[in-house]
């Protein structure tokens, strides 16, 4: 890694680290750290339900990524990360269904997290179901404001009974210095090499601002399910593995002047993402546009 002298100026006051239904749901959620038996994403998506079993649209229909959930939650506690549900969180945002009238039934289920250990201060899983029509997961991992590594987010869709997927994996990074997307972004390099269906050309369609985007994220379209299993389960578990070693193993933390640049940092991601997010116009059509709008903007990408 470079040392501190050799980063370029807006960088050297920072360090560089080494490397259910909706009926009857309580108003808010109280936290839970993970003790009793069971897998970690039963324990900590009561409110939801999570994990689902089957789609709401019928059991004839797969629900792609929910093994994902459970193995993205999964790792963190074999990484030693101990998680806990956020407390005082409006429980509609946890489950909704779609709204009467809808052209098909669909669902939206989520966790709010943080770590125990104060390294992230907010996580998000959100899961899409609207049967053969949409199966959608994106996760988002925020660290604490006084560590100035990126976010981890990750996405996940898939279209017409499973015949059009996409994936996109990324650290999100606070800043496009080389020095900075070296030492917080690489390990994504070695992935897309062991996995070269994610290394395929990123699309402007989504991912339209490379202020926010690193240029090592993983990101592939397929027009079959079949891979899912032997191949994209296993890069996004050892993005999200090598994201929580080389970030969080040996952090160096950052204090004052340092912490507001992360914490603005992290605001412009949620403000780019909150007015530009391509579900937006999803979460309308299935769930109404005055619950949709609260989503986005108080829980999804929480302004304030």
């Amino acid at each position: 890694l470079p040392r501190r002298s050799q980063l370029p100026k807006p960088l050297r006051r920072f360090h560089v680290g080494n490397r259910a239904s909706s009926h009857g749901c309580p108003r808010s959620v109280r936290w839970r750290a993970i003790k009793s038996p069971g897998t970690d994403a039963a324990r900590l998506g009561t409110v939801a339900g999570l994990p689902w079993r089957e789609s709401i649209a019928g059991k004839e229909h797969e629900l792609f990524y929910m093994p994902f959930v459970e193995k993205i939650i999964g790792r963190f506690r074999e990484e030693g990360i101990e998680l806990v549900e956020v407390d005082d969180v409006d429980a509609s945002f946890l489950y909704q269904e779609s709204k009467p009238g809808a052209k098909s039934p669909a669902r939206v289920g989520c966790m709010l997290l943080k770590s125990k250990g104060g390294e992230f201060r907010r996580i998000r899983v959100e899961y899409l179901d609207a049967g053969p029509k949409a199966q959608i997961l994106n996760c988002l991992f925020y660290p604490s404001f006084d560590r100035e590594i990126p976010l981890l987010g990750i996405d996940l869709l898939s279209f017409a009974e499973g015949t059009r997927l996409l994936v996109g994996v990324d650290y999100f990074p606070l800043s496009q210095d080389p020095a900075y997307l070296d030492a917080y972004t690489s390990g994504l390099r070695e992935i897309k090499k062991r996995y070269p269906e994610l290394n395929q050309n990123v699309s402007s369609k989504i991912y339209d601002s490379f202020e926010f985007f690193s240029p090592n994220m993983l990101f592939g379209r397929f027009s079959s399910a079949s891979e899912l299993e032997s191949r994209i389960l296993p890069a996004v578990d050892q993005a999200v593995s090598e994201y929580i070693r080389s970030n969080l193993r040996t952090p160096q933390n950052v204090t004052g002047e340092g912490e507001d640049w992360v914490r603005e940092r992290q605001s412009a991601y949620n403000r780019y993402n909150h007015d530009n997010d391509p579900a937006a116009g999803v979460f309308v059509a299935y769930f109404g546009k005055e619950w949709s709008e609260r989503f986005v903007k108080e829980f999804l990408f929480e302004l304030g």
